[in-house]
Order: C-alpha cells, then structure tokens, then sequence
C-alpha cells in the first residue's frame, strides 16, 4: 500500500525527470513564484491534505509540464528541519519517452536539459531542496 504522507506538514514530491536515460530536465521558475522565484530547480509539488506522495508527483507532472506518460522510481526521502516546521520530502526519478515538455506559464518560463555532468557543474548556483539531492543522493555521481 503507498504511503501517505503523515503527520508532517508540510510534505512535497519532488523529482527529477529524465529523457533518454541522457538528459535531466531543470524548469526555470517564474519570476512571480512563492518558492525560488526567478532559479533552475527540480518539480516540486507541496502535497494536499490526505493526498500520496505519488498522487502529488501525478498532479505536479501534469499540471506543471504536462506530462502523462512516464515511469518512475523513488530515489530517496528527507525530513527537512526549520525554525518553526518540518517538511517530510521524497525524490522521484521520472523517466519519460519524449522530450516535449508544455510549461504552465505561471509556474515555469523555460527549461534546460543537462547531463548529470552538467548539473553537478552547477550545483552550488541552486536552490536548496534541489542541490541537497544532487549532494547526497550516490544515483547523481554514477556515470
């Protein structure tokens, strides 16, 4: 049975999307966004009340790039300490058969395709959330 999100709030699906077993997607935010507005950052999708991690990786992927068909495996999780509030974080891989992404204009206002390579190049110029999965996660530094 998949896991729903528990007593943590809040909680986020997060992940990152990959084409042709090569390339990893990176959106540029909106410059009028709530989270990192205006930086390159994997999707991240806050969970609804009651709603799976999986359930929520479906709503980001769809709403935000418009993606429908894809496969997916779980990478790793993290609970990511505040001041005032934990956040209860898990980070999908998404692997997708086309490269042709529909960004929601509001959310997103354009992206990059970078080898694993490339990323880790750029690691310490992004967002917290982002940066700390490619630092810790071992599946970032395999070639």
């Amino acid at each position: 049975m998949p896991q729903k999100p528990g007593s943590f709030a809040p909680c986020r699906s997060f992940c990152g999307i990959q084409y042709n077993n090569k390339k990893l997607l990176l959106p540029k935010r909106s410059e009028t966004s709530e989270t990192d507005p205006g930086r390159y950052a994997f999707l991240g999708e806050h969970l609804a009340s009651g709603e799976f991690y999986i359930e929520g990786l479906n709503r980001g992927l769809r709403e935000e790039l418009s993606i429908t068909k894809y496969h997916f495996k779980e990478l790793g999780k993290h609970t990511f300490k505040y001041d005032k509030q934990a956040e209860k974080v898990k980070l999908f891989l998404v692997f997708i058969e086309s490269s042709d992404i529909k960004l929601k204009k509001d959310a997103h206002t354009k992206y990059k395709w970078l080898t694993k390579e490339e990323l880790l190049e750029i690691t310490d110029n992004l967002p917290e959330l982002t940066r700390h999965w490619i630092k810790t996660l071992p599946w970032f530094r395999q070639t």
